[in-house]
């Protein structure tokens, strides 16, 4: 009789739909934020934004056919390691994990970097006030004259030896639904920075001189590739699907499919919102590759906690990736 007993708690312990989604969101949607203007304006308001929805609904097909696969082996194997095993080999096995590894090993170190060099510019600008709308190299080069404790806390490698102690409490998780409130978190915090983006449109404007024209070309330039790459690669969440579908409470396909479905809707408004936002602001001559890097040259406490809670996104997303890394 106990198993039966401890039956519910084990069910309560699961995750809902929605719980689901919000861990595929986390896993999916950080740094191509930054990314996402510069690859709309490049191909085009009408081309980007078509090729985002096709791009989306591959994805969900995509996660799906995950489950498909499952179904047609005899054990129904959910771990993609098992399913890798059993179609092509063992050496398979060996392929999934060393591909798994160097794609969210690279993510991770592409995060550190990205919260080191943003935190550092942002503690420089505490310290040193003139430095609020300078680059990185630039506060590099002005603030080696500061006082030593300066240099050292503004300095990259100690903003990244901080964020990575914060981390050690979180990252080894054992369960995804360990998880469960740092989703929610990173729901809110995402939700804070597509609104501090439009609050930096309306209090300081855009570029008036932007044409609808403009907007919708195509630009036909070697760019146009590394456009699309980016729009591809921003819906990369496979590697999260058993995971998330094996904590998914009464789990089945259907469950499943409606999570996927609600997690690509979320990403996609993301995607879109802060990719428009970013091209009032920033479009034609100013918008650079890295959009943190459009925002640190506008003056005022806007793009101060833009670029802080664009860093926080960063840190809730990396032990959603760390979580498969170490499996």
């Amino acid at each position: 009789m106990e198993p039966t007993l401890n039956q519910p708690k084990i069910a309560e312990d699961k995750l809902s739909i929605l719980e689901t989604a919000l861990n595929l969101v986390a896993a999916s949607v950080s740094s191509e934020i930054i990314a996402m203007p510069y690859a709309i304006y490049h191909m085009g308001i009408y081309l980007s934004l078509t090729t985002i929805v096709i791009v989306a609904f591959l994805s969900h097909i995509s996660n799906m056919m995950y489950l498909k696969v499952k179904d047609a082996t005899p054990l129904h194997s959910e771990s993609v390691y098992e399913l890798a095993y059993l179609l092509v080999g063992r050496w398979a096995v060996y392929l999934v994990c060393t591909v798994q590894y160097v794609l969210n090993y690279t993510s991770i170190v592409f995060y550190y970097s990205i919260i080191g060099d943003t935190l550092s510019q942002l503690f420089a600008h505490i310290f040193v006030d003139e430095l609020a709308t300078k680059s990185h190299k630039e506060v590099k080069e002005v603030i080696q004259f500061e006082p030593l404790s300066t240099q050292i806390l503004s300095h990259r490698a100690t903003t990244i030896a901080v964020v990575g102690l914060a981390l050690l409490s979180i990252i080894f998780m054992k369960q995804l639904r360990e998880l469960k409130v740092i989703s929610y978190i990173f729901l809110a915090v995402l939700l804070l920075l597509i609104s501090l983006f439009f609050a930096e449109l309306f209090c300081y404007g855009g570029n008036m001189a932007l044409s609808l024209a403009e907007v919708v070309q195509v630009k036909m330039d070697h760019r146009l590739i590394t456009s699309f790459a980016i729009i591809v690669f921003s819906y990369n969440v496979q590697f999260m699907v058993f995971p998330a579908y094996n904590e998914l409470k009464n789990r089945s396909n259907a469950r499943f499919s409606q999570s996927s479905i609600v997690a690509i809707m979320i990403s996609t408004f993301v995607y879109m919102s802060t990719g428009l936002a970013a091209i009032l602001m920033f479009a034609p001559d100013e918008l650079k590759p890295d959009m943190l890097d459009n925002v640190s040259t506008r003056p005022g406490t806007l793009s101060f906690y833009t670029r802080a809670v664009f860093c926080l996104l960063i840190f809730l997303d990396v032990p959603f990736l760390f979580f498969t890394t170490k499996e």
